[in-house]
């Protein structure tokens, strides 16, 4: 059986970017409403027989041999995720694509949180949209400005529940730094983590990363 389905939040965002980093850099997205959550696995069913996202690794091969478009279907809840290469699209492929680069970004909402899967220097990697990175700094800096350091170190510290990419990481490197400014204004004394804080490596099974 095809697998599509992610098991987790941070399962959709791990096969996103990693089809995306080996040559899928055009994607359609859409969000299947509320309402008809009972219906959700037969939209799946027929967005999968639109396109030949159910193929095997030697038919993606001789289709990319031959020029022609390989394509890529994931959900997560209510967000689905058309995925493409470069290439020749079957004659059905009326889907309107976008392709990730430059300022084009993938976006994933998460909650409260967006993630954008983003290109830079060629290579691709996730990070908070710009609103996301700017609501945390500003609620720290709320949190410290009302002497909450405790809720202010927690919120730093949920930081560690975010994956590992390179992006997040630098992320999160500048809103440590932002932490240490801010305290200093309102705290004389403080234990602040260093500049080198890092997120805590997240481990990925592939046996763990969807249900059918």
């Amino acid at each position: 059986m095809d697998k599509y389905l992610c098991s987790s939040w941070k399962n959709f965002l791990y096969v996103l970017a990693t089809n995306i980093s080996q040559g899928y850099y055009f994607y359609s997205k859409f969000e299947y409403p509320e309402t008809k959550k009972d219906k959700w696995f037969q939209i799946d069913t027929k967005l999968k027989r639109k396109l030949p996202v159910s193929i095997s690794k030697d038919q993606r091969y001789r289709k990319k041999k031959k020029g022609e478009a390989n394509y890529r279907f994931f959900r997560f809840e209510n967000q689905a995720v058309f995925l493409k290469t470069k290439g020749t699209p079957v004659p059905q492929d009326d889907e309107k694509w976008a392709e990730i680069a430059g300022k084009t970004k993938l976006p994933v909402q998460i909650g409260t949180l967006i993630f954008e899967i983003f290109k830079q220097e060629q290579k691709f990697s996730v990070k908070l949209a710009r609103e996301s990175f700017r609501d945390v700094k500003a609620e720290i800096r709320e949190l410290l400005a009302k002497k909450q350091l405790n809720y202010a170190l927690k919120k730093l510290n949920n930081l560690n529940g975010l994956p590992n990419y390179r992006g997040i990481q630098q992320q999160k490197r500048e809103i440590v730094k932002f932490f240490k400014t801010e305290a200093k204004k309102h705290f004389n004394k403080v234990k602040i983590p260093p500049e080198n804080f890092k997120i805590k490596a997240t481990k990925l099974y592939l046996g763990d990363l969807f249900i059918k």
